[in-house]
Order: structure tokens, then sequence, then C-alpha cells
């Protein structure tokens, strides 16, 4: 650990004091580096924050889509260090560029606590020994220096302030850190200073450069506010997780309590817990903030609501203008990629020019090679003439050398004839000379043109490598070409996707936020008004809370059954859609939910405000609960079970009721046509007249034979009748037949009717013998259905 460089990181929530504790560090020998932003009139001492970490964090905040103040929670921390991976090499390099030459580097940025996941990957990929500084200041503090600078509500900033800091204190509980309150620094800056260089194993703080810090940079006149504990209790904006969070960073800060100990954990994990069950709450009531304001806004001042509205429409037609000059300025790319295309094509056929041209070229070198080529072969014929010649001559010497012999042994009786033959041996010595002279010069001239023709092959054979060069790039270019074109068109269609995806999530949650915008506003508006009644006698006026207000946390069926009138208004097309659905039936809610009938309200409204939430069914063949359990993705959202398989769910395939499948609903009637209606509408409507069944193994002809008394209702009603009885005599019923996608390509139809019959053959001996043993079969598939069929013809042999 000792050889490794030292990284300290400061967290905190803007405006808590960060500034002052990275100051600080720079008296424990800590650098901070070259790249510090400048001072600002809100602050005017400095931020001693690294500007290219901070370009750097608001980068990635842009990425996904948030702004540092933004109440949207960010993903959980293996969903936002893969969200952003692209980032990863520029935040190591920057890192790696900061830390190198010093012995202890320094960083603080109030975005890092949102981002800490992201960091502590980059840290952990470094091989750093790196340690944490927590600044906390009192929440109301920060509230008020927010509002003074950036105009925020208390409630805003108090929020942003919880989320700031359990964000970061819950990720770092496993390593070395150490919280500092600002207003403990400002009241013993010397003290403070020696306790973080202890927890954080720094050296111990000079004299002199303590004492500049203490006296020369801390000033009391800048801290505008001081709170205290009390002060919590004095407040009615803070929640109580807030006061629960404001107490621990204290004793934190007073060192009474320990980030590793197994209690903190628990209560910031359970305080973030808490932060995140409030995820949508937040985003919509800033949206409810903003809707009641603009509307005392328009109550207030007429005219200045629609001088807002003609800015609004001016806004609108700026966009449009800006949508037309993206669009133009779309046109103009797609109109220089097309004249690329074009000089491309162009540049293609001037290099099929040049390519022509070389082939000339070569053809002029090979036909310039065999006229050479001929030209030697003239010559070789030449030489082979004069080869001949010479080997004539040749013949001649060596004759005349026989001749010479023949001569010397007749030199003794011829010596008067010695002299003619000597004269005419030196004249054919001459010519021998002479014609050894003339092939020494062929010999050279044929040389010469063996190294032209070697040099013309070599010329030839360079031009053809340029010209392969040639054809290789040209195919290359061609290739690249293609490639990148395709790989645009790819890159669109995924552009494409992605935004049809997000379009159909977020029109989903739309209708998830509409369907719960009753119960959400009606509980706002009951805070409020408890909240009023509560002020109201604190100030000694009178007051009497409505009856309904009795108890502070009602459960929801303990509260009145009233209806709000605008959330009414807000819900009438859901109402409407449920009403014409035939999927709700009045007198059987009234009849199996007898406090609402106790009530005298209206079952549709019941249902709507307070029992879909509590997972009453509107219809025997749709149980509530079944389906928000089968689909917790529905659960979560709070949507209305019903509305949503109304809209959405029967087209996404899911299933309203254990003992209803619309997917075998639909195989075994394959030629129904259902237009805009679900299955299970068809069912209700129109199928059981048909005579269609609900149930491959129910038939309402022998079931009516056995109650006779069902005989004149709806349909479902035999079918519902059955599931009731059925239901009364099993404690836990076993997973319908119908909902397994693949018990019925287990075993075709014949072997169903074969089963079906053999079923109520035995269903009549058993009503003819009541005193016969009831035998139960096992058929043991180990979860494969594929077994089902074989397994019943092995009960039916």
């Amino acid at each position: 650990m000792d050889n490794k460089q030292k990284l300290v990181v400061v967290l905190g929530m803007h405006r808590s004091g960060t500034s002052a504790v990275t100051r600080g560090l720079t008296v424990l020998g800590v650098s901070l580096g070259a790249s510090l932003l400048h001072s600002q009139s809100d602050n005017v001492k400095g931020f001693w924050e690294d500007s290219d970490i901070k370009i750097l964090n608001q980068d990635m905040l842009r990425h996904l889509a948030r702004d540092w103040h933004s109440l949207s929670l960010l993903p959980e921390p293996e969903r936002l260090i893969e969200q952003l991976s692209p980032f990863y090499w520029r935040a190591a390099d920057l890192l790696a560029n900061k830390v190198q030459e010093v012995d202890a580097f320094g960083f603080k940025d109030p975005r890092t606590c949102l981002l800490i996941p992201f960091w502590k990957h980059v840290f952990s990929q470094a091989d750093l020994d790196v340690k944490y500084v927590v600044v906390t200041r009192h929440p109301l503090s920060i509230a008020r220096s927010l509002q003074a600078r950036n105009h925020f509500s208390p409630e805003k900033s108090l929020y942003l302030w919880l989320e700031y800091m359990l964000s970061a204190v819950t990720a770092i509980l496993d390593d070395v850190a150490v919280v500092v309150d600002y207003d403990f620094l400002m009241d013993r800056p010397e003290s403070e200073l020696i306790r973080v260089a202890e927890h954080l194993g720094l050296g111990a703080p000079e004299a002199e450069a303590l004492n500049v810090y203490s006296n020369d940079y801390l000033d009391v006149r800048l801290r505008h506010t001081h709170y205290t504990n009390s002060d919590l209790e004095k407040v009615n904006i803070l929640t109580g997780d807030m006061v629960i969070a404001s107490e621990a960073f204290r004793k934190l800060a007073m060192d009474q309590w320990r980030l590793d100990s197994a209690s903190v954990r628990e209560v910031f994990f359970s305080l973030r817990s808490g932060l995140l069950a409030r995820r949508d709450l937040l985003s919509y009531l800033d949206r409810c903030e903003l809707q009641l304001s603009d509307r005392e806004r328009r109550l207030a001042d007429f005219e200045t609501a629609i001088k807002r509205r003609d800015e609004k429409v001016s806004a609108c037609e700026q966009r449009i203008a800006d949508f037309e000059t993206a669009i133009k300025r779309r046109d103009e790319k797609v109109s220089a990629c097309e004249q690329r295309i074009t000089d491309f094509e162009t540049a293609i056929k001037r290099r099929d020019e040049k390519v022509s041209a070389y082939e000339r070229r070569v053809a002029d070198f090979e036909t310039a090679i065999k006229r050479r080529d001929e030209k030697i072969g003239a010559l070789a014929s030449g030489d082979k003439e004069k080869s001949r010649h010479l080997q004539q001559a040749e013949s001649a010497v060596k004759e005349t050398l026989r001749e010479n012999n023949r001569l010397d042994k007749a030199l003794a009786q011829q010596s008067l004839k010695l002299t003619g033959v000597l004269g005419s041996l030196q004249q054919r010595e001459g010519q021998l000379r002479s014609l050894e002279g003339a092939l020494k010069r062929h010999e050279k001239t044929i040389r010469a043109l063996n190294e032209d023709k070697k040099l013309s092959q070599s010329s030839v054979r360079q031009l053809k490598g340029q010209l392969a060069k040639a054809n290789e790039q040209l195919q290359l270019q061609q290739t690249l070409l293609a490639t990148r074109a395709q790989e645009q068109e790819q890159e669109q269609q995924a552009r494409d996707k992605v935004l049809q995806q997000e379009v159909s999530r977020l029109e989903v949650e739309v209708d998830m936020l509409r369907q719960s915008f009753g119960w959400l506003a009606e509980q706002r508006l009951r805070q409020w008004t408890r909240q009023s009644g509560q002020w109201l006698k604190r100030k000694g006026a009178a007051y009497e809370p409505e009856p309904c207000e009795a108890a502070d946390h009602p459960e929801p069926s303990a509260l009145p059954l009233v209806v709000v009138p605008e959330p009414v208004a807000t819900l009438a097309p859901e109402m409407a859609l449920v009403q014409a659905s035939g999927l709700f039936d009045a007198d059987w809610y009234l009849a199996h939910n007898p406090d609402v009938m106790q009530a005298g309200v209206d079952p549709l409204q019941h249902y709507f405000h307070f029992g879909a939430e509590e997972r009453r069914d509107p219809h025997p063949l749709f149980a509530s609960g079944w389906y928000l359990k089968s689909y917790p993705d529905i659960a979560r959202a709070g949507a209305n079970p019903l509305v949503h398989y109304l809209r959405l769910g029967f087209r996404e395939g899911r299933e309203p009721h254990p003992f209803f499948s619309g997917r075998d609903y639909m195989q075994r009637y394959s030629g129904v046509a259902l237009g805009d209606l679900s299955p299970l509408q068809h069912y209700v409507q129109v199928g059981w007249q048909a005579g269609y069944e609900a149930h491959v193994l129910f038939d309402r002809g022998q079931y009516l034979s056995e109650y006779p008394e069902l005989e004149g209702q709806a349909g479902y009603t035999a079918f519902a009748h059955c599931l009731k009885r059925f239901m009364a005599h099993r404690k836990k019923p076993l997973a319908p037949l119908a909902a397994d996608r693949s018990v019925h390509a287990a075993f075709d139809r014949e072997q169903e009717g074969r089963f079906i019959e053999r079923i109520r053959h035995w269903q009549k001996m058993r009503q003819g013998d009541a005193g016969a043993p009831l035998v139960s079969i096992v058929m043991a598939t180990r979860n494969r259905c594929a077994e089902i069929g074989s397994d019943i013809e092995s009960i039916l042999a």
C-alpha cells in the first residue's frame, strides 16, 4: 500500500463547504493540480475544483439525460457503469495524467457523488490508494444557500441533499473515509484538519500553512447561516428520513459512529431504499407544483397567462423552426454525402482511365519486348551461321594441320615446296585471327542485347506490380465505401429501433401515471389538509377536522368511499373503457364485497379508487391479484390491472385468470375474428352464446344438467360457479392445464376426446355407486409436458 500513489476524493452536496475542505487538503500535502476553476461572485475564495474532471462529469450526466439538480434518480451501480462504459478510457487517461509525478492527488466535484460507482470502477483498475472525505452541512443551510443562488424551493434542495449524500456514503462504506462537518471546520479548523490527517494517514500540517488557512482563508463572515439540531424539530418541510440522515452524519463527523459498522450500514441502506421508493413521487410532485403555479398565475392575471401562452407558442414555433433547420442541415449532409459519392465515382473513373493507360503502356512494352526478342532471335540465327562458318574454318584448320603434318613428313623430300606451303599457312592463320576477332565482337553484341532484354523484363515486372497495387487500392476503396454505406444504414436502423422502443416505453409510462393520478393527488390533498389543521391549531385558530381525517395513516380499506371530482374526470376514459368491455360485473362486485354495498357507493368508482389497488376482482373471470402477482412489472408501475389488460395486456399475451387462457382459447377456435376484443371479452360477449368453452376440460351443457338452477343466466356464470366450487374444495389449486403453452402439443384431439369421455364415464359410475373407493392417479412427467399424452394413453388402456 505504501508504494501506491494516494488519491483523496472529496464528496459532498453543492453549497455544503466542499471548497473549504478541499483547500484544507493542500495544508496536508495533497496536490490539487493546475486546472482549477477560477473564483466567482458566489464563491469569492475559489472553488478549488478541477475543471477537467468537472467537464467529464457534466458530459457523463448529459449522456444519461440528467443534470446536477435533477430529482430523478440515476440507475443502479451495475447498470450505471455499463451505460458510462464509453467514458472509461477517457476517465482513466485523465486520472493517470493527474496523479503522475505527485505523491498524493486530490479533487472534488459535487457531481462525483452521483457518479461514484463509475469512478470507483476506474479507481480499481488504476491501482491507487483511494481515500474519501465526505463533507456534510446542516440541510437547512444548504436549502437556504440554493434558494438564494438558484431560486430552488427548500423541498427540492432537501431532496437533492438527501440524494447526493446517500448516493455517496452507501458507495464507500467499505473504503477508508472520514466525515467532516462544515460548521465544525469553521469553529475549530486546526483540530478538524488534524483529525482528517489521522483518519486518512496523511502527514501532520505545518504550523505556518495551518495558520494561513485558519486565519486568512477561512472567513466566518462568508457563513451566512448556522443551524443546530434543535432547528430540525421546528421545520415541517423536513421528512423523517432527512432528520435521521442529518443526525447520522453529525454523529459520524463527531466520531461517535463508524462508517464500517453494521448498524451504520443498515441505517444508510434503509434510507437509500426509502429514497428509491419515492422515485416516481418526486418527479410527479414537480409536475404537480408546476401545474398549480400556472393555475394560480392564470387566475391572478389573465393577461400574463395570455402572454405566457404566446411565449409558449413562440417557443413551439422556434422549435419547429429548429426542427426545420435540423432537417435542412440533414438534407445538406445527405447532399454532401451524395456529392462525395459522385466524387468517388469520378475518382474511380479517372483511376480506371489511368489503369487503361497503364495497360496500354504494358501492351506497348510487351510489343517492344516481342520485337526485341525477334531481333535477338535474328542475331542468334546470324550467330549460328557464323558459328557454322567458324566450325568449317576450324575443320579446315584441322585439315590444314593434318596436311602440315603430312607435309612435314615429306619435308625432307619436298623442301622446295616448303616456302609456298608456309606462306599459305600464315595467310590462313591471319584469316583465323580475323574470324576470332569477329566472333568476340558478336559475343559482346549478344551480351549487350541480353542485358537490354533483362532491363526490359524488369521494367515490365515493375509496371505489372504498380498495376496490381493500383487494382488492390481500387478494390479496397470500393470495399470501404460499400462497408461504410452498410454501417450507416445499420446505424440508422438501430437508431430508429431505439426511438420506437423509447416511444413505446413512454406511452406505457404515461398510461401508468394517468391511472395513479387520482389516488396520489387525493393523498397529497389530505396531507396538506392535515398539516394546515395542525398549523391552525398551533396558531390558536378554530379548526374542525373532517371525519375522514381521524386516523393519521388510514388503511386503504378504512378510507371513506368518496369520489374526488378532478380524479374522476381524469379517469373518465378508463372508466368508459372498462364499462364498455363487459369485464366489470357490478352486481357480482357488490355481492362479493359487502362493505362496498353497505357504503352505498358506485361500485365502478370504488373499484377505480380503491378496489384495484386492494386487488379486488371486477369480474369472476378476471383475477386482479393473480394478474399483478404473475406480472410484477405491472404491479411496480402501479397500474390498474384490468385497464392494463384491456389496453396492452392481451396484445402482449398476458392472461387474465389462472383458469382462462386466451392463447388456448384462440388455438381451439382459430377461426374466430376478435377485432379489437380481447379473448376474454369475446368469450363473455359472444363466445359462450356460440357454444365456445372457456376451458378445454369444461362442458357447459353437462354442467348445467347437474346444476339446472344456473339455466338462463349468463354463459360464463356456469364456468364461474364451477371455479368457485373447485376453489372451495382445494386449499392450493393446481396450475390450470390451459395456462401451459406447451401442454396441448403433448397429445392430439383424439387422445383428448377419449380422455374427456372416460372422465365423464368415471363420473357417472361414481354417482351411481356412492360407496366406491376414490382412486387418484399420479402422472410423473418430470416437468416434461410431452409425456402427458403417453401417460393418459396408459391410463385409458
